[in-house]
């Protein structure tokens, strides 16, 4: 299993039930929280302790983790109740919307997440993902690491695919397997598939990798 925010692997004991809304007292706002939502399936998200609770981070001092935080574009829009919620427009991203993990990108020297949209071409979308980050942890320094270390990996896959795509006569043994090797780093339970499926993308692949998607 991997964290849904992180996209780390959890080891034992590493795995957390998030709620997405907090159930209680939220931190930050004057509200009691979403209890209404303690038990909803629909609320929770598996995430690890590293994004869910608030620590200082050892290499840099900061502090990050949701804990309970959960801010909105508009305060005042703040729901108390089940019906209200539709009112609210939440800051943080939420894994569970698949138009909201677009919003991050990924530097492949460093590993580390960014903003898709810069602050000039769309601040509310800019401003979404680079509070993401911070709350989430998302820029922690082992998991750049091992983000960078599994995009180079990609790359040289997707290097060799190209040469055996082009060679005279094709080993199409070969090139099923490399294919086979590039789809395991970005299937739905492979860590940080995200960054490694914006290198294939990058590399104009995907299409080949997985048509029709």
């Amino acid at each position: 299993m991997k964290c849904w925010f992180s996209e780390a692997i959890l080891q034992q004991g590493e795995g957390q039930i998030e709620h997405f809304r907090p159930k209680k007292r939220l931190t930050g706002a004057a509200h009691g929280g979403y209890p209404w939502r303690t038990f909803d399936w629909r609320n929770l998200r598996l995430a690890h302790s590293t994004v869910n609770l608030r620590r200082t981070d050892y290499l840099t001092g900061k502090k990050a983790g949701k804990g309970s935080y959960f801010p909105l574009q508009v305060a005042a829009n703040r729901a108390h109740n089940a019906a209200e919620e539709a009112n609210e427009t939440p800051l943080l991203l939420d894994p569970a919307v698949p138009s909201d993990t677009r919003l991050l990108c990924f530097d492949e020297a460093s590993g580390a997440p960014s903003p898709r949209y810069n602050r000039g071409d769309n601040q509310w979308l800019h401003e979404r993902a680079d509070k993401s980050i911070d709350y989430y942890h998302l820029d922690e320094g082992t998991w750049n690491k091992q983000r960078a270390d599994l995009m180079a990996e990609v790359r040289a896959h997707c290097n060799q695919l190209e040469d055996i795509a082009i060679a005279v006569p094709r080993d199409e043994v070969a090139y099923n397997q490399k294919i086979d090797d590039i789809v395991a780093y970005i299937g739905p339970f492979a860590p940080f598939s995200s960054a490694c499926l914006q290198v294939v993308r990058e590399k104009g692949l995907l299409e080949y990798i997985v048509p029709g998607l």
